[in-house]
């Protein structure tokens, strides 16, 4: 199942199902193993992420700061707080940075996830979006990034680990393992994955 980590993780303690939860953040990880939704010790961290700001290829609005979002006439779209960890991630950027107000007047949509945010600037619906540095793997030749200053951000991380509610714990713990693996790393880095933490 796809979806924003706090839509999953209410999902998965609803229905009770699921063999592995794997947040786009560390913060939902913290959230699940607080409400007991995974098995104690089974975590691990698969890759890191550091927020950026991604704007259309060739960055036509020449938007080079956090400050530019709240420029007028700049479009901005944001991920949804509480649904996807990258809406919180972005709203503590702008709270510390002091432009949380000013920007969200900018702001026409909210996504329900990752992929739904980096589409934003991808099929040019918005100026910019506050993301993840990956997404500029995901579509190098329609996304740029420009980096927001270290003081603003702190380095997140892509964690998995056993469902509370899972069947085939052991098996659930080998994916895991493989995630985590030389192999597995090899392919997160293929896809453009830091899985070292990287320096901001």
């Amino acid at each position: 199942t796809y979806g924003g980590s706090g839509t999953l993780l209410n999902q998965m303690v609803l229905e009770e199902t699921g063999d592995i939860y794997m947040p786009g953040s560390d913060d939902y990880m913290d959230k699940a193993e607080k409400q007991k939704a995974v098995v104690p010790g089974t975590r691990r961290i698969v890759a890191y992420l550091v927020p950026v700001i991604c704007v259309q290829h060739g960055n036509p609005k020449r938007i080079r700061s956090l400050a530019d979002l709240a420029r007028p006439k700049i479009t901005v779209g944001l991920a949804k707080a509480g649904a996807v960890c990258l809406g919180d991630a972005s709203d503590a950027i702008l709270r510390k940075a002091g432009l949380e107000a000013q920007v969200k007047k900018n702001v026409i949509t909210y996504a329900g996830s990752c992929e739904q945010t980096q589409q934003l600037v991808q099929l040019r619906e918005v100026d910019a979006v506050i993301g993840w540095d990956v997404f500029k793997h995901w579509a190098p030749d329609k996304i740029d990034i420009v980096k927001i200053p270290s003081k603003y951000l702190r380095v997140h991380n892509i964690p998995a680990a056993v469902s509370a509610y899972s069947k085939q714990r052991s098996e659930a713990m080998d994916f895991i393992s493989f995630l985590t693996s030389k192999q597995g790393q090899a392919i997160f880095a293929k896809h453009g994955y830091s899985i070292k933490p990287p320096k901001i």
